[in-house]
């Protein structure tokens, strides 16, 4: 949510938890005029804190489009690392595209 209107301007979600494994995957989107602002960095940083500090995952990925270089741009901004590159695994109305992953390990342990 902007601080000024209470607008919700993107969503921050941790999702495909693995309790038994303890990690989970990290999604977030914001809107297009939003971008480039620090809105995103600062929302996603502390859902990982939560997620790290809280909910004591181990592990966060993030499963990015190769074509998105907004997002993958801000997972590295973040400290996330490339761990793998998923062949045609997003489906995308009739086309299948690659995606990165993207991982951060709770090191604060």
């Amino acid at each position: 949510m902007l601080k000024e209107t209470q607008e919700m301007i993107g969503l921050v979600q941790l999702h495909t938890k693995d309790e038994l494994n303890n990690h989970c995957k990290l999604g977030y989107i914001i809107g297009y005029q939003y971008h480039h602002q620090g809105y995103a960095k600062e929302a996603v940083n502390k859902v990982i804190d939560f997620a790290f500090d809280t909910l004591g995952y181990h592990r966060i990925e993030a499963d990015i489009v190769v074509k998105n270089q907004d997002s993958i741009h801000l997972a590295e901004s973040l400290g996330m690392e490339m761990e793998a590159v998923q062949k045609e695994s997003y489906r995308l109305e009739e086309q299948y595209l690659d995606q990165k992953v993207y991982v951060l390990l709770n090191r604060k342990k």
